[in-house]
């Protein structure tokens, strides 16, 4: 995935993030969402749309992992990350139930080979973009 700043564009479709360090921490939404469908999320980056919520985020960065191969790190170290830190807010359990159970064979990215970069696990970039209120997921369909 490639994090860009300014006009963003692609010939038919294009995903990508925006990280915000501004915004209010969405730990607690992490940790009790208002009901089980919200633990969930969106699974199927493909139609134009925006994503704040914290599952999505997760789901999203998770699924950027089936495409990193060929980088400098390994889909196995970014997938350790991702685990890490959702351990590190309190929780285990949607790695085990919802990310390895079920997004790996279920989710999927529109010309998600074409976006990848492993810019977003980086330093505090995948924290902040999975748990800052003002950070996102942009999919568009040109």
């Amino acid at each position: 995935m490639k994090i860009r700043q300014g006009f963003v564009s692609n010939s038919s479709s294009s995903s990508f993030v925006v990280i915000s360090k501004n915004g209010e921490d969405q730990t607690e939404e992490f940790l009790e969402p208002e009901n089980a469908f919200d633990t969930l999320g969106n699974m199927e980056f493909t139609y134009s749309r925006r994503y704040y919520d914290v599952f999505s985020k997760i789901n999203f960065a998770w699924l950027m992992t089936e495409y990193m191969g060929h980088l400098d790190l390994t889909q196995e170290e970014c997938r350790d990350k991702i685990i890490k830190l959702l351990e590190s807010k309190g929780s285990g359990f949607y790695y085990k139930y919802v990310l390895k159970g079920y997004i790996q064979n279920h989710g999927y990215i529109d010309h998600g080979n074409e976006c990848v970069d492993y810019k977003l696990f980086e330093g505090d970039n995948l924290e902040n973009f999975i748990f800052n209120s003002e950070s996102y997921v942009e999919t568009e369909r040109l």
